[in-house]
């Protein structure tokens, strides 16, 4: 097994992601479309997440906030996605 220094660029990558996935939401044009693109971001985000934050090593911490932080970005494009779609379908 690895040792946990090993890991750290991974828990960075994981932190990175989900650093690039709240910046998603504010870059990506508004729209059904855009909206699904910083879900699809937020989705890619969690799973780096969540791979990494299993991994020993002194950054594990930062692989948690990265997680952390894709998953609030999941949760906002999502109901931002419903509001819109709310809207659109409402009349």
């Amino acid at each position: 097994m690895p040792d946990g220094r090993s890991n750290r660029v991974r828990h960075l990558i994981a932190c990175g992601a989900g650093a690039i996935a709240l910046l998603s939401v504010f870059m990506i044009p508004s729209g059904i479309l855009g909206y699904l693109a910083a879900i699809l971001i937020g989705v890619v985000a969690v799973v780096i997440g969540h791979s990494s934050v299993r991994l020993p090593g002194s950054f594990q911490w930062m692989a948690g906030v990265g997680l952390g932080i894709g998953y609030l970005e999941l949760l906002f494009a999502t109901s931002l996605l419903v509001v819109r779609l709310a809207r659109t379908f409402s009349g």
